[in-house]
């Protein structure tokens, strides 16, 4: 079992909704996993027209902030425009 910084995943599932339309006709897909030591939080992307005025990635920089005292190993974000994805080392 993997383990990771205390409310990290919290945070990256409230991202998610903050940051994307969630419908019936649109549903927002999270996928938490893990993959080769690291724990995987994945989500569909359909942007928001319109964010709160508080949405500079303050949330990302946070989590990245936590893990370096934590772990030499990096957080890793990846937004390939479908798909948005932050890989956290295991603990």
């Amino acid at each position: 079992m993997r383990k990771c910084a205390p409310l990290v995943l919290q945070m990256l599932v409230e991202n998610a909704i903050k940051h994307n339309v969630i419908s019936n006709e649109q549903p927002l897909h999270i996928r938490i996993y893990s993959d080769q030591n690291k724990i995987v939080v994945e989500n569909s992307i359909q942007k928001k027209n319109v964010l709160p005025e508080d949405s500079k990635g303050i949330g990302l920089e946070n989590i990245r902030k936590r893990y370096s005292f934590l772990t030499s190993q990096k957080v890793e974000v990846i937004d390939d425009g479908k798909l948005f994805v932050v890989k956290l080392p295991g603990l």
